[in-house]
């Protein structure tokens, strides 16, 4: 479908919408019912194709983080983090 087909389709629900007689009622629920599954059909690639961009820039937001934080612990002098010398040292304690 066209974007002007899906504009007429949803101004003549608009219009439809706002006429209060039933057998326009019951035409208008028999469009939007198809339109629906129709509509939802349409986007999920869309849907998808956002979802794998978020994705991307997780990932790319974890990479900057984690290059952040290794220079952080190299300018520091550390070799290892300071979780684990903290338990390897309660450990030795014992």
């Amino acid at each position: 479908m066209t974007p002007a087909v899906l504009v007429l389709v949803a101004l003549s629900l608009m219009l439809f919408h706002r006429l209060d007689v039933l057998p326009v009622e019951k035409i208008r629920m028999a469009v939007t019912d198809v339109m629906v599954p129709l509509m939802k059909t349409v986007s999920e690639p869309f849907v998808a194709m956002t979802e794998s961009f978020n994705g991307v820039v997780t990932l790319r937001q974890l990479r900057a983080e984690n290059m952040r934080l290794k220079e952080e612990n190299s300018k520091s002098g550390t070799k290892t983090p300071c979780g684990f010398r903290l338990k390897t040292r309660r450990f030795a304690t014992f």
